[in-house]
């Protein structure tokens, strides 16, 4: 994904996510579900975007580049409050997930 050039800013909130255009015309608005937060927003390899969804399941959302749903995975993390779940996520080449939590930063050797 070097090298290109991108004629939006994709950004998420707490209870959703946006792509706007460098005149600010929203391009498409995506909100959180009551009781979720929505943490990560990352653009995939085809141009899709990843929107990360804590809370009970959370949930990771993959979008069309039109803002258009096209896969859902939702999971158990064994953490009640959805604020402390995870900050960010991200697809790998192989399409498995990469999630970044309090636990992973704990978990860390110094």
């Amino acid at each position: 994904m070097d090298d290109i050039s991108y004629d939006f800013v994709l950004y998420s909130y707490k209870k959703g996510a946006k792509v706007v255009t460098w005149d600010h015309q929203v391009v498409w608005d995506f909100p959180a579900p009551d009781k979720t937060e929505l943490q990560s927003a990352t653009i995939l390899r085809n141009g899709g975007f990843l929107l990360g969804i804590c809370g009970n399941p959370a949930r990771f959302i993959e979008l069309d580049k039109k803002g258009r749903k096209v896969n859902e995975t939702t999971f158990d993390l064994g953490i009640e409050k959805p604020h402390s779940q995870f900050r960010q996520v991200f697809q790998l080449k192989n399409k498995n997930y990469l999630m970044l939590n309090e636990t992973n930063l704990q978990n860390l050797p110094l």
